[in-house]
């Protein structure tokens, strides 16, 4: 009796384990979607996607009280003014992506982080976003401070992402360009495992990893290693293996849907 009691209560655990993985893995495709349209309306109403506004001071005011376009634009904390709207300018390229400099400087990735504060002050997203780095780095994401959190795990964010053409790092063959929405990585820490990926996956798209409009990061990168079995067109998500291996996923922000 002792042991049917404890097999049903694990069974309890298991089942309840399971119930809760489903529900996030579901809000996390709930928040894909939510922000998916969050950033249509953006371009919709201002005609400039978030970030890469041109004209974004204009509208909420300069966190530099100038041009919105310095090195003390950039690395202001939005979060830290007494008006936390005060932005910057992205360049107006069409791309979120960087807005000069080099990789090294934090303003490289300024569009990627203002973006989020974009949104939130034309009060498409919740929250408040600092709109820059978190301090002392150039390209980290810290969810509710710079990039709203994703679900799944404590850790995990999201972030925009332009793919370029020609881009070898992914496991899509990047011949076209594409923004996306990414559930990534923060702190060097791997949210995911496999088995939520292809979930996830396979809900929205095709359930693989290089084709569609979900994609993930080659296999061989260093953030992601296990979570694939290729880094080609034929590779799958490493689903055997929940561990969590996986640090990024990917959606094109045009033509995903949910079925």
């Amino acid at each position: 009796m002792v042991l049917i009691i404890l097999a049903l209560i694990t069974g309890g655990i298991v089942a309840g384990k399971n119930i809760m993985t489903n529900a996030e893995r579901r809000a996390l495709i709930d928040g894909v979607v939510r922000y998916q349209q969050a950033i249509s309306r953006f371009r919709e109403k201002y005609l400039a996607l978030p970030g890469d506004m041109p004209n974004a001071t204009d509208v909420w005011g300069a966190a530099d009280g100038g041009t919105g376009l310095t090195t003390g634009c950039f690395s202001a904390d939005s979060l830290s003014l007494s008006n936390p709207r005060l932005t910057c300018n992205g360049n107006g390229d069409g791309r979120v992506f960087s807005v000069t400099g080099t990789i090294s400087n934090e303003w490289f990735y300024s569009e990627r982080f203002r973006a989020w504060q974009h949104l939130a002050n034309a009060e498409l997203v919740e929250g408040a976003y600092s709109g820059r780095s978190r301090a002392g780095t150039v390209n980290e994401k810290d969810p509710k401070i710079n990039v709203p959190p994703a679900a799944l795990n404590k850790d995990g964010g999201f972030e925009i992402f332009y793919v370029a053409t020609g881009d070898t790092g992914w496991m899509t063959d990047s011949t076209y360009d594409l923004h996306a929405l990414g559930a990534i990585q923060t702190s060097g820490v791997r949210t995911f495992s496999g088995a939520d990926f292809f979930a996830v996956d396979d809900k929205i798209d095709d359930g693989k990893p290089a084709t569609g409009l979900v994609f993930a990061p080659r296999g061989d990168a260093s953030w992601q290693p296990g979570c694939v079995t290729a880094n080609d067109q034929t590779a799958l998500y490493n689903i055997a293996n929940t561990a969590r291996l996986c640090g990024s996923l990917y959606f094109a922000l045009e033509g995903a849907t949910v079925r």
